[in-house]
């Protein structure tokens, strides 16, 4: 019950400014991860749109750097979204292409990856890849083997789905 308020709080903030636009990412990135866990599918679909009409604007203006993190963004929700839905492949293979879409250049950037890789090692789990996901988490470990810890700590559950 205290996680599904804790969800409804931050899905309270849909519009705003931190949200509204993309304008902080992370902010953005959990309201579309609380719409999930609420099954408010309109709104995760709604936040995903956005983010694709603004990368569109995006790529008009020439910002190849802005624009690198809104090709991942965009997958790895629906891939978030796919995962709460239980369409653990079809997951996978979102959280994948925004994994290639996504590099080490620049902190926040290379700490999104890692996140997304985390995300995606706990699909694989709920999916029965558990080879494959200790593949993925082992990526992680090399490269931040404190940020893996942490999610070890949390039984590799970041969006708490079952395992296969």
């Amino acid at each position: 019950m205290a996680e599904f308020e804790e969800w409804h709080k931050i899905l309270e903030q849909r519009d705003n400014s931190c949200v509204s636009g993309f304008a902080t990412g992370l902010s953005a990135i959990l309201t579309h991860r609380a719409a999930c866990h609420l099954g408010d599918w309109d709104t995760a679909r709604a936040l995903e749109d956005e983010a694709s009409a603004i990368l569109l604007e995006i790529e008009k203006s020439g910002d190849e750097d802005l624009a690198m993190g809104f090709r991942a963004v965009i997958p790895h929700l629906q891939g978030v979204r796919l995962a709460l839905r239980g369409d653990y492949a079809i997951a996978a293979k979102h959280l994948w292409a925004a994994d290639e879409r996504l590099g080490f250049i620049g902190a926040d950037l290379g700490m999104y990856r890692l996140y997304n890789r985390m995300l995606l090692a706990e699909v694989m789990l709920a999916g029965g890849k558990t080879a494959e996901a200790h593949e993925v988490l082992a990526k992680v470990r090399s490269i931040n083997s404190r940020m893996l810890e942490q999610f070890e700590e949390t039984g590799f559950r970041y969006l708490g789905l079952d395992r296969g």
